[in-house]
C-alpha cells in the first residue's frame, strides 16, 4: 500500500531497462546496487526527480524517468528519510512489475 495516490517515479538506465524486459520484472533498486543488495527499490515524487537526476545521473543523459501507476505495485511502498536526513523519499519494499510503468520519459539529464 502507499502512502499516498500520488504516481511515483523511478529513474532507470537503458541497459537496465532491457534486463528487465527479458523477465518482466525491474529489480536494481538504484545505479548499480541491486533490490537484494539494498532491501528495497528507490522510488521519488514528481517534485523529487529533478534532484535525483542532478544528483546521481548527470552523467547518464540517457536516463529514463519511469512513471509508476501506485495500484499496481504489488509490494509495500514506504516513505523513509534518507539516513543523512532531509526529505523523505517513498521506497517499494518488492519488485518493480512493469506493467505498473505507466509512461517512460527521457529525462534530458547533462553532464
Amino acid at each position: 500500500m502507499t502512502p499516498s495516490r500520488a504516481q511515483l517515479f523511478h529513474v532507470a538506465l537503458p541497459e537496465d531497462l532491457a534486463d528487465a524486459e527479458r523477465t518482466g520484472r525491474y529489480r536494481m533498486s538504484t545505479r548499480g546496487l541491486t533490490l537484494e543488495q539494498v532491501g528495497f527499490v528507490h522510488l521519488a515524487y514528481e517534485h523529487q526527480c529533478r534532484g535525483v537526476l542532478e544528483r546521481y545521473y548527470s552523467d547518464r543523459p540517457d536516463a529514463v524517468v519511469l512513471v509508476l501507476d501506485p495500484e499496481r505495485l504489488e509490494s509495500d511502498v514506504r516513505d523513509e528519510p534518507p539516513a543523512q536526513g532531509g526529505e523523505a523519499f517513498p521506497h517499494l519494499y518488492g519488485e518493480l512489475p512493469l506493467d505498473a510503468v505507466l509512461a517512460r520519459v527521457g529525462s534530458g539529464a547533462s553532464g
